[in-house]
């Protein structure tokens, strides 16, 4: 029996195009198959086709999802097809429900936008009441802070506060931690500038960035 799980797009569309997805368990003998390679390797195969207004996809495995890798990145096909249909509705059918948690974990951690510093803006594109386990719960939490270290802008970011961040979301009874900052003086006195800039021009701009650029 197959089991459904539903992703709704959160952003208005001018159109109204449903993507179907289904996941079987067996590797398939038809031909002119596509296939979907990683590391030289085939993961899936999978058959897009269109009935009426709905994109349907058919994925069959190579390998029988024997790793976890392999079901998050069928995830991430199916995102990144969602995405590129602009599809206002995902339906994902499936049957081995030992896969389907780490399918939705690829697909949510593509789905990511950095959008912070903007107001009522979501994190994501689509919208399921489908619950991640405890587990994927906690890693989809740490890809997605990692993608937000990298997002931020240098003046919001720079060592001293990557530093407090990553420490406060750090389990410290598990890590040590030693600090190996210097003073940012020290720091500046030992930098050793070639350029044909001479030297009072190089502090004369050190100066003026420091109105800009928060540093230490």
């Amino acid at each position: 029996m197959s089991m459904i799980i539903n992703f709704k797009n959160l952003k208005r569309t001018n159109h109204n195009i449903n993507l179907t997805v289904n996941l079987l368990d067996k590797k398939s003998l038809k031909k002119n198959l596509l296939s979907f390679d990683y590391n030289k390797i085939t993961i899936f195969k999978y058959q897009i086709s269109l009935m009426k207004s709905e994109i349907v996809i058919n994925i069959y495995p190579e390998n029988e999802y024997k790793i976890s890798f392999y079901k998050n990145i069928t995830g991430a096909f199916i995102y990144d097809r969602s995405s590129e249909f602009k599809c206002s509705q995902v339906k994902i059918s499936f049957q081995n429900k030992k896969i389907i948690d780490d399918v939705v974990l690829g697909f949510c951690q593509k789905d990511y936008i950095f959008c912070k510093y903007k107001k009522s803006a979501p994190t994501y594109n689509y919208k399921t009441n489908y619950k991640l386990s405890k587990l994927n719960i906690a890693k989809l939490s740490s890809i997605n802070f990692l993608k937000e270290l990298v997002s931020e802008p240098s003046n919001i970011l720079y060592p001293e506060s990557f530093s407090k961040r990553v420490i406060k979301n750090l389990n410290n009874k598990n890590i040590s931690i030693k600090n190996l900052n210097k003073p940012l003086k020290e720091k500046l006195n030992n930098i050793k500038v070639k350029s044909n800039t001479s030297k009072s021009k190089f502090l004369n701009m050190v100066n003026k960035a420091k109105k800009y650029i928060k540093i230490g």
